[in-house]
């Protein structure tokens, strides 16, 4: 695993909760969803559709709150006493500070159609206060790292998806965020782009150094990019199983065939049936 012990980057969830109310009734989300990401980890959660992992990420995040548990961000984080039902960042901090000071890609680019590429890219250091002058200097500076030399003043709608998720990444990355959370963000994209997204975000991340905690309901994509993939049960989403991904790093499209990625995706897909399974018989 490449891996980095800077400070502030590790992620421990708790007994995370959360129900929606709807004119039907209530319409629990989250269940107990505990985890911990070491600094510089790459965590990947897959779960079917609707089992609350953007609803998880949007708590972790600070976006939204939970109903019970808690979640520290830091590294050294301490385990919580049973009956903790609050939130803190590093030891004993309200939830509050959390929004902001976490990288988060959502599903959509949301890239501003009147902006071009370098000032979107700029835009997430400019909310921060940083100059819009800086905050230009500083993207420029990475355009080549992301793939995007010669695109600076380049439009959305002139980008193909790839190239918008390649700037997308960027504003997020501009954030300086050491805990970065990735919402599917190449669910849009077709197979070839994908894998080649896939690749590239590796490179990225591997110089970076960021702990990563990435959703996506292809489990191929969470085995090649991740140090460990969590399996997430249909609503309301638990964390029923975690997998260890042992193959080397750095990781190409050749290991996807590999015995060894075979086997971890084997054992990943009898969690999923089981999950599914055992909903399904809870709700006979």
């Amino acid at each position: 695993m490449t891996a980095t012990t800077t400070p502030g980057t590790s992620l421990n969830v708790q007994r995370i909760s959360k129900t929606f109310s709807s004119r039907n009734g209530t319409v629990p989300a989250l269940q107990n969803v505990s985890f911990t990401v070491a600094d510089g980890e790459f965590y990947s959660i897959v779960g079917p559709s609707g089992c609350g992992k953007s609803t998880l990420l949007n708590i972790i995040a600070g976006l939204e709150p939970e109903d019970t548990g808690h979640i520290l961000v830091g590294a050294g984080i301490p385990d919580a006493p049973d009956n903790l039902e609050s939130n803190a960042v590093g030891a004993d901090a309200p939830v509050g500070p959390r929004l902001g000071t976490i990288g988060y890609m959502p599903q959509k680019d949301l890239l501003l159609p009147w902006r071009t590429v370098l000032d979107n890219a700029a835009l997430g250091l400019e909310l921060t206060g940083v100059s819009r002058t800086t905050a230009r200097e500083r993207a420029r500076s990475l355009l080549d790292r992301f793939g995007l030399d010669g695109f600076a003043d380049s439009y959305p709608a002139e980008l193909s998806g790839g190239m918008r998720q390649r700037a997308a990444f960027l504003r997020t990355v501009l954030t300086d965020r050491s805990l970065m959370l990735l919402d599917e963000p190449f669910g849009a994209l077709d197979a070839l782009t994908r894998r080649s997204m896939q690749e590239w975000l590796l490179g990225v991340w591997s110089k970076m150094q960021r702990t990563v905690v990435l959703i996506t309901h292809d489990v191929d994509e969470a085995i090649f990019l991740s140090d460990r993939v969590a399996v997430m049960s249909p609503r309301p989403g638990r964390i029923v199983a975690e997998h260890p991904v042992d193959l080397p790093r750095p990781r190409s499209a050749e290991m996807i065939t590999s015995r060894e990625f075979i086997e971890v995706k084997r054992r990943i897909m009898a969690d999923l049936r089981a999950a599914l399974e055992g909903s399904n018989d809870a709700g006979e």
